[in-house]
């Protein structure tokens, strides 16, 4: 009878070390900041939130909407500038004489990265 208890602790155990695992290395694959966001684009009503910014001062959000171009173009035209074409990923747009390109890439299955060239518009939900 002892033996079964220890079988049945040592395969709990066991099954618990590997879920953990299976957890931290989805955690630091993916990195924590965008674990909590991919979290909170899943229980709240935001609609793009903020990643980061690269040293070129591109600026990266995260959606979780299907067809983002909807959310992108509102965005854009908000802030002056008008939707000019679309050229596979890329989202092309003009305010005056400037020019600027919007692309997105599917991340983790469910979400849309965004990129914004040069950051010329925050695309992130108010608040986020």
């Amino acid at each position: 009878m002892k033996s079964r208890k220890k079988i049945a602790l040592l395969s709990i155990t066991t099954v618990l070390i590997i879920v953990i695992l299976n957890i931290s290395l989805y955690i630091n694959n993916t990195g924590f900041n965008n674990v909590k966001l991919m979290y909170t684009l899943s229980t709240t009503n935001k609609a793009i939130l903020s990643m980061n910014e690269d040293d070129k001062g591109n600026g990266y959000y995260l959606t979780k909407e299907k067809h983002p171009f909807e959310v992108i173009k509102e965005r854009m035209g908000n802030e002056g500038w008008v939707f000019i074409q679309q050229e596979g990923s890329g989202y092309f747009f003009e305010k005056g004489n400037q020019k600027a390109v919007v692309t997105t890439t599917i991340w983790h299955r469910n979400y849309v990265k965004i990129s914004v060239e040069k950051n010329i518009v925050n695309m992130a939900d108010i608040g986020s």
